[in-house]
């Protein structure tokens, strides 16, 4: 039986030390390996990624790096604190894997959204200072945000 914990979210807009989607498209490697990789270089041990990763025991994660049983998507945010990956760069390794269509879908909507980091923090500033309310942020001729009227 195992026991998830939640982790804080990771992206390399933050953290410019974590691998990143472009990184891993360059050198694009199954998911279970990088897992093998970290454990190999010594980085870790089997029993601390499986506690890293919430688990009680190593017999999930033994499972996991045999292939006898799939890496479940909500271990990304985990598995991207304990490799140094970002977060949305994991979850697309994971799609990539896991359903491959659903990764093309959501590589085609990041086309369509494609927000500097600077706008990204810009919105979750925005969602932090509203707690969440729907808000539409006033500019005036380009400049700097003046009001967020409640929608």
């Amino acid at each position: 039986m195992s026991t998830f914990k939640r982790m804080p979210n990771l992206r390399a807009e933050r953290h410019p030390e974590l691998i990143t989607a472009d990184k891993l498209a360059a050198t694009p490697v199954p998911l279970v390996q990088l897992m093998r990789e970290h454990i190999d270089a010594g980085k870790v041990t089997q029993q601390q990624l499986a506690a890293q990763l919430g688990f009680t025991g190593e017999a999930p994660l033994r499972q996991m790096l045999s292939g006898a049983m799939k890496v479940p998507l909500s271990l990304v945010p985990a598995l991207s604190k304990a490799l140094g990956i970002d977060e949305i760069a994991l979850a697309g390794l994971w799609m990539r894997e896991n359903d491959p269509r659903l990764h093309d879908y959501f590589n085609r909507m990041r086309e369509l959204t494609n927000l500097s980091p600077g706008e990204v923090t810009l919105i979750e500033q925005i969602r932090t200072l509203t707690l969440g309310r729907g808000v539409v942020p006033v500019v005036f001729d380009k400049g700097p945000v003046v009001a967020l009227l409640e929608c």
